[in-house]
């Protein structure tokens, strides 16, 4: 959609505003066709964009299909819808509650990305002790990296133990072996926040950071300390998100020739 996150909205009437207003024709003819969805009268539904009045929940499910929303979606919508429609704070609070619900069950990474390959404790806890298995793993999509040398001479690793790790990424389907070549295979791994190997993977790579600090021109780093109203954390998280949705499409569509790594920080390794 051409418009802000859903999530970054705190009033169902502006959300709904500019879903109306994203549609085709720029909206032209909307208004109509959603209250024939609603079962209401066009006259009504001016008041309630006019902020006279509201939906009530079952002409927010309406909403919700009229404009194709998903099942996050639908639930964030008439969440909000509920919130705004409330007067006592006992009840505002309870509606409130489950908006912050919903939106932390949203910035879950790993509910925004594919589903990532399955493997067990123990192979995760060695995927994760060393930066080294994620960048060979990475580094055998591109061309220029397909043998045991190349890789070891790129990341400047032993050959012996470029060897080992690229037999325990083969044992897991992460890369291929064809004669002397490697190639990455078609599974990929995530690793969610509520995992016990989360904090080593982070760690690896903030100090595979730290070490590359003022090796180029050319990387980023960035890093900040900001105070901001506490109902703004989910805007700020929910614009990092989007970011890393758009690199990861940008990745996908990439031709492979080089390796990096981001953290918010972004650098060649």
């Amino acid at each position: 959609m051409g418009m802000k996150s859903i999530y970054e909205y705190k009033n169902y009437v502006v959300l709904m505003k500019d879903l109306i207003a994203n549609q085709p024709n720029k909206g032209r003819g909307a208004q109509s066709s959603l209250a024939k969805q609603l079962d209401c009268q066009q006259a009504y539904l001016s008041k309630v964009l006019s902020g006279n009045a509201h939906l009530n929940a079952d002409q927010g499910y309406g909403a919700c299909r009229y404009f194709g929303l998903n099942s996050v979606e639908t639930d964030y919508f008439v969440t909000l819808l509920l919130l705004n429609r409330s007067y006592k704070t006992e009840a505002k609070s309870f509606w409130q509650k489950k908006l912050d619900t919903i939106m932390r069950e949203n910035h879950k990474l790993e509910k925004r990305f594919e589903k990532s390959a399955s493997i067990t404790l123990d192979d995760q806890a060695t995927y994760y002790s060393d930066w080294t298995y994620a960048a060979i793993h990475v580094l055998t999509s591109i061309d220029a990296f397909k043998t045991e040398h190349q890789i070891s001479s790129r990341l400047k690793l032993d050959l012996q133990r470029t060897r080992k790790i690229l037999n325990f990424l083969e044992k897991l389907n992460l890369v291929i072996k064809k004669g002397e070549n490697y190639t990455i295979g078609k599974n990929s791994i995530h690793v969610g926040n509520d995992s016990s190997f989360s904090a080593n993977h982070h760690r690896n790579w903030r100090l595979k950071a730290i070490n590359n600090f003022n090796s180029s021109p050319e990387d980023l780093h960035y890093s900040s300390v900001i105070t901001i109203d506490q109902a703004d954390r989910y805007k700020v998280k929910e614009i990092l998100i989007k970011a890393i949705e758009e690199i990861r499409t940008v990745v996908k569509e990439s031709k492979e020739n080089s390796i990096f790594s981001y953290s918010l920080d972004f650098w060649e390794l």
